[in-house]
């Protein structure tokens, strides 16, 4: 594929992914991804989708997306407006059901981080 159809396909948005889905993000959601496990979501639309709620409400939350077996939540450390880390925790997944009440204490710790990082 020539070089200028390659730049044009990786600047199309994927079917499904919202017109808000940062264009750098297209390229990534196009290409096959890998799945670890059954849960992992590897269609680039939900992807993109799922992608634009984390950046809406302020954290991810993965239920054996990654590993069977265990859930995580993370948030980002934003300094000057941009995410430069994260701030996760890992759990069984038999304790799935503690983890939304564990957000708001991981976005403190991050936007702490952020703030020690800006000093």
């Amino acid at each position: 594929m020539p070089r200028a159809s390659r730049q044009a396909a990786q600047l199309r948005r994927p079917a499904g992914a919202p017109a808000t889905t940062p264009s750098p993000c297209w390229a990534e959601l196009a290409r096959r991804l890998e799945r670890p496990t059954r849960h992992t979501i590897t269609e680039p639309g939900r992807l993109a989708r799922e992608l634009a709620a984390v950046r809406a409400q302020g954290y991810a939350l993965t239920y054996e997306e990654m590993t069977a077996g265990s859930c995580s939540a993370a948030a980002p450390v934003v300094v000057a407006g941009r995410p430069v880390a994260a701030l996760g925790i890992v759990l069984s997944a038999r304790r799935a059901r503690e983890l939304p009440r564990l957000v708001e204490p991981l976005r403190a710790a991050a936007a702490g981080i952020a703030g020690a990082y800006e000093r």
